[in-house]
């Protein structure tokens, strides 16, 4: 089973209306199954990323930049 990124809106939503900047972005290996939350999490390749304060030019707060 591969590892999956995943991006929770629940979490952006929730920091929108409140103010928090709680990390919006989990990773679940296959191996332990355990969720880790992150703000930005590199990746062989590339990184995904969660800026609220300085999103892109589109209004987009979280993105994936490949190299």
């Amino acid at each position: 089973m591969p590892t999956i990124i995943h991006v929770n809106t629940h979490v952006i939503r929730k920091n929108r209306k409140t103010g928090e900047r709680k990390p919006p972005i989990a990773v679940r290996p296959s191996r332990t199954g355990k969720a880790t939350y992150h703000t930005e999490f590199r990746f062989p390749g590339g990184r995904a990323v969660y800026s609220p304060g300085c999103g892109l030019p589109c209004g987009a707060v979280v993105w994936i930049e490949l190299d």
